[in-house]
């Protein structure tokens, strides 16, 4: 079987992601502005000058796939997503996960403003576990350890602040 060199998926991801920045700036205020891949995949700014203003930076998981898994607590992009923004974490930015993919029952308090106490604990216990199977040998972790690590290595009232400032928005319609 020959190799697959086709770039349709990427591109297609790539197409939405400008199709979100077009939907998001259609939605802004005449001062602010949008970028693709600058500090996230999709970034909504203010105007500069503009003190204590609020970014909001979007993470856009696209698939083309008619049927996906659900986003759960184990799940690669969240644990990626929470990597990247727990790394950058401005408590002047909102941080948005798009995704095409439907979200488990323990994830639904991010798709709202409801209170983010028990999911704080269940991503902590998580992030805790992948960090001892991973150096207690018992299992690679390779895809999340990263932002298992840099979620625990935020002080914890950083980490729910972050919690606080994050949305979840899942079942979006694919491309």
């Amino acid at each position: 079987m020959p190799a697959d060199h086709s770039a349709v998926d990427s591109t297609l991801g790539y197409a939405f992601q400008t199709l979100q920045a077009l939907i998001i700036l259609l939605q802004a205020s005449d001062d602010q502005s949008v970028t693709l891949e600058l500090t996230d995949d999709v970034t909504l700014h203010h105007a500069l000058g503009r003190s204590g203003s609020e970014e909001c930076r979007y993470q856009v998981a696209h698939s083309i796939r008619s049927s996906l898994p659900e986003i759960t607590l184990k799940s690669t992009k969240l644990w990626k997503t929470i990597g990247i923004w727990a790394s950058e974490y401005s408590p002047n930015e909102r941080y948005f996960l798009l995704t095409c993919a439907p979200v488990s029952a323990d994830l639904q308090c991010l798709t709202s403003g409801s209170d983010r106490t028990l999911i704080l604990a269940k991503l902590e216990q998580e992030a805790t576990q992948v960090i001892n199977e991973q150096e207690q040998g018992v299992y690679e972790h390779r895809e999340r350890i990263l932002g298992c690590r840099a979620f625990l290595g935020l002080a914890p009232n950083v980490r729910a602040d972050l919690l606080n400032q994050v949305v979840l928005c899942a079942s979006v319609p694919s491309i």
